[in-house]
């Protein structure tokens, strides 16, 4: 299901610099969301959602967070 694609994604994101690049890039959820689709992962718009809110309790998917400025 997604959470093991969110888990993937993020992983992915912590390796690979273009993709890094990708999320600086990414003004909203969705831009999240495509860029995981680009890398065959589905995720939804209430995972990276629930990134923003509860990223305190959610170990290692900070580094989405990190990359990821549209959701300052």
């Amino acid at each position: 299901m997604s959470l093991e694609h969110l888990t993937e994604f993020e992983k992915r994101v912590k390796e690979d610099r273009s993709l890094q690049e990708k999320l600086k890039d990414a003004k909203c959820e969705g831009c999240v969301i495509s860029v995981a689709e680009d890398e065959g992962l589905t995720i939804t718009e209430e995972e990276v959602k629930g990134l923003v809110t509860d990223s305190g309790n959610q170990s290692g998917m900070n580094a989405i967070l990190e990359y990821w400025n549209g959701h300052r």
